[in-house]
């Protein structure tokens, strides 16, 4: 499989794009941790991921906290050994306007420290 032995830690997995991509990267042989603010809809997505013989964690965090993104790059790391995969699936706006740039809307340090200090490597700047 295209995944086998890689591990993919994707926000927003709880629902819409993000679930789709939790369920297509563990359907093709990758680890999952999978990341969302709603606690409840990200256990269900990671049992259902677990039943169909997946590998899954899930880590409820928000990503503008660095806190949450140290704490949810540590459980990669400590489950899996590593983290192959980031996909950053969410906005993290300050208000509802669906118009607005993301760039107006810092995420806080947590991303690129966490990425820039963390054994997998990487600028914190996209994967």
């Amino acid at each position: 499989m295209r995944f086998d032995n890689q591990v993919a830690l994707v926000t927003g997995a709880a629902s819409g794009i993000g679930r789709a991509l939790v369920q297509q990267f563990a359907a093709e042989g990758a680890a999952v941790v999978a990341v969302d603010i709603v606690e409840a809809a990200l256990h269900q997505v990671v049992a259902e991921l677990q039943s169909q013989g997946g590998q899954a964690t899930g880590c409820v965090a928000n990503i503008s906290s660095d806190e949450d993104v140290e704490r949810m790059l540590g459980i990669a790391t400590s489950t899996y050994g590593r983290l192959d995969i980031l996909c950053n699936n969410v906005f993290c706006p300050g208000h509802q306007n669906s118009s607005a740039q993301a760039g107006q809307y810092p995420l806080g340090n947590g991303w690129q420290n966490a990425a820039g200090n963390h054994p997998f490597g990487g600028n914190g700047r996209g994967a």
